[in-house]
Parts: structure tokens; C-alpha cells; sequence
């Protein structure tokens, strides 16, 4: 812009002032990063404690860069929700093996996917979600060692009576082809005998009936 006097000649010249661009520049690391989940109490599916590993990495730095402000933060965030959803939803152990500790393949893949949905738009691929840590919480660690040993206690008992009625039955087998007969009265006392030798837990002494 110019500005003259009345004469006409030039007092001031001005320049325009162009506009500044500025830009930002976004650095994306592309290589494969382990986020670690810490250890957390889940007590909606199971009072147990869990902690996990995901292994990720970005495939699309344009939608990394502008769709989140933080791209470690967002899957350590979708991360924590992704474990605490799939592992609501199985018992720490059972019977039929539909479990924490029975089916961690199948848990393995729906922590991926579950995962993957979430940050699908924001250009990551999860790589692999595993299962680091698992274990009862301390609220209920008492109350299941001793459930855990009671059931050992009935395990072992099993055992022990299958295995004192095949002595009974192979000793009775053995007499009766040894050419000794026995009365059901005697093979009654023998096989009770036997039973409570092998399974008692203190030392017995048989008594012997002379008649």
C-alpha cells in the first residue's frame, strides 16, 4: 500500500504481508511395540488376578497421526477394556475345560480380534494379545487352597478304594484257585479285612478268630 501527499509525492510505502503456513511434523515408529498390561483384579467372571502382553504395530501413519492424540495411550486404553471384557466372561478353571486356564488359544484369538476392531480405524495392527500372569486373587486365595485340597483329599480316597478292591478280589480269585474254599462269612471278613488295611489311615492289627 502507498500513501501520497497532496503534490503527489510518496510518503509511505507499505507491503503486503503473505500469510505464514505452518506445518506440523508427525513421527510414526512402524516397528513392532509390546505394550504390558500391569497386574488388575477382575472380579466380574472370576475373582482372579490377570495381567497380559499385546504386540502391535502401525500401518497407516496418516490415520495414526490424525485420528489420535496419542497412538500408545488409545491402545493401552481399548487394551484394558479388550481384557477385561473376554476375561469376564470364563470361570479361572472347570471341569469341562471352558476356562481361563482351559481354552487360552481361543482366548488368545478373541483378544486379538476384539482388540483389532477397536483400533482398525486409527491404522494399528494387533499383532498378538497373550496372557502373561494369571492367578486367584488374594480375597479368595484362602477359601480355594482349601477347596483345592479337599478335592485332592477325595482323589486320593478314590484311589485307594479302587485299588483295595482289586487286592480284595484278586486275593479271594488267588485262595479260590489255590484249591482254598472260603464260606461267605470268611470271604465277607477276608475282604473287609483288606479293605480296612489298605485304606485306614493309622496301623491296624487283624485279629485271628480261632473257633
Amino acid at each position: 500500500m502507498e500513501v501520497a501527499d497532496a503534490k503527489g509525492e510518496l510518503l509511505v510505502r507499505r507491503r503486503k504481508r503473505l500469510p505464514v503456513l505452518c506445518c506440523r511434523i508427525y513421527r510414526q515408529q512402524l516397528k513392532h511395540v509390546p505394550v504390558t498390561f500391569p497386574h488388575f483384579d477382575s472380579f466380574v467372571g472370576s475373582p482372579v488376578v490377570l495381567s497380559a502382553i499385546v504386540n502391535w504395530r502401525i500401518v497407516d501413519p496418516v490415520a495414526a497421526a490424525l485420528e489420535v492424540e496419542s497412538v500408545l495411550a488409545y491402545v493401552k486404553a481399548m487394551g484394558m477394556a479388550v481384557l477385561k471384557s473376554v476375561a469376564s466372561g470364563y470361570p479361572y478353571e472347570s471341569a469341562d475345560g471352558h476356562s481361563l486356564k482351559g481354552e487360552t488359544t481361543v482366548i488368545q484369538e478373541q483378544l486379538v480380534n476384539a482388540l483389532q476392531l477397536r483400533v482398525k480405524a486409527v491404522g494399528i495392527e494387533v499383532l498378538r494379545f497373550s496372557l502373561t500372569d494369571l492367578s486367584y486373587s488374594s480375597s479368595v486365595a484362602g477359601a480355594l487352597l482349601v477347596k483345592q485340597s479337599a478335592e485332592a483329599l477325595v482323589q486320593a480316597r478314590q484311589l485307594l478304594v479302587r485299588g483295595a478292591v482289586g487286592i480284595a478280589h484278586t486275593a479271594v480269585e488267588r485262595l479260590n484257585t489255590d484249591g482254598t474254599r472260603l464260606s461267605p462269612e470268611e470271604k465277607t471278613r477276608l475282604v473287609t479285612n483288606l479293605l480296612s488295611v489298605v485304606c485306614g489311615d493309622s496301623r491296624v492289627q487283624p485279629i485271628i478268630t480261632l473257633s
